[in-house]
């Protein structure tokens, strides 16, 4: 049997239909069928039962079905290892720059990924750097970045842009310790009277537009007594305890907690995409080899 005969028996034991396993397999019906009688003159015994109606399988042709399927998928798995092996000695070379906004949590994502593309590439040389919004932007629509990884909502209307959304994070409410009743159990509604930090309009104009919405479903109109110029700024006042509150997510890297607390807000609905993009024209081969294991690794 070799792997030809195996994918044919394969995919017609799953469609039990010649014609729909010959498209499936991108072969003539004819084809098909020689591969089949072949595969079972070579083991002595029939594997499909047939009439002019139905293709059933024998009792056979089911149970090495059930062994082959597993095995076809290994078989399958050990040639793309041992592509991807090949590929780590074709001396891909050149620079890849990555950029990515500075108050994420890259361990959700990024290491996963990084780990395998620089053992498949060693001598692509990466640039890492953390960046506000708008230096993401700019950097990237400049291609000062190839990759950038932020917020989807960031990233609206920019044309020349292609994206890949990897996670979606929590939204909710940083509230002071004092201002949160016991359990956290705080709603929108109660913090109509409160006063809201948020991120500049330069630095971030999707991010305001996203308060200024959720707390107009709500009914009312945030009140804001600070716009801070950038994230960095922001946490530094929620860590250091002042009565300000602010709509941001769970995936933040934040360390002084103890000041605050964090109130899911499923109100916000569906806002923070964490997503990666980058220049639909970058020609750069580094590129398309992260892109393809980032999607892989998705």
């Amino acid at each position: 049997m070799n792997l030809e005969q195996m994918q044919s028996f394969l995919t017609l034991a799953k469609l039990l239909n010649f014609t729909d396993a010959a498209n499936a397999l991108y072969i003539s019906q004819p084809t098909l069928s020689r591969h089949i009688a072949l595969l079972e003159e070579a083991l002595g015994y029939k594997l499909f039962a047939r009439n002019k109606r139905n293709v059933t399988l024998t009792m056979a042709g089911e149970k090495l079905y059930k062994e082959l399927n597993s095995l076809y998928q290994q078989i399958n798995q050990a040639v793309e290892n041992a592509r991807l092996y090949d590929q780590k000695y074709d001396r891909v070379e050149g620079d890849l720059s990555i950029g990515c906004m500075g108050s994420v949590n890259v361990d959700l994502f990024l290491p996963a990924i990084m780990r395998k593309f620089a053992a498949l590439y060693p001598n692509i040389r990466i640039t890492l750097e953390r960046d506000g919004f708008k230096d993401l932007r700019e950097k990237l629509t400049g291609k000062q970045l190839d990759i950038v990884f932020t917020y989807r909502y960031e990233l609206e209307g920019i044309q020349q842009i292609a994206q890949h959304t990897l996670y979606k994070s929590q939204p909710g409410f940083y509230v002071p310790s004092d201002m949160a009743p016991s359990g956290g159990k705080t709603t929108i509604n109660e913090l109509r009277d409160k006063r809201f930090n948020v991120i500049s309009l330069d630095e971030s104009p999707g991010g305001y537009g996203i308060l200024k919405k959720v707390c107009k479903d709500n009914g009312f109109s945030p009140i804001v007594v600070k716009y801070c110029k950038d994230m960095e700024t922001l946490l530094m006042y929620l860590e250091s305890g002042l009565p300000a509150v602010a709509l941001l997510d769970s995936s933040l890297r934040i360390y002084k907690k103890k000041h605050f607390r964090f109130i899911p807000a499923p109100e916000a609905g569906d806002v923070f995409w964490i997503c990666a993009a980058w220049r639909k024209d970058n020609p750069k081969e580094a590129l398309s080899l992260f892109l393809k294991q980032m999607k892989d690794n998705s």
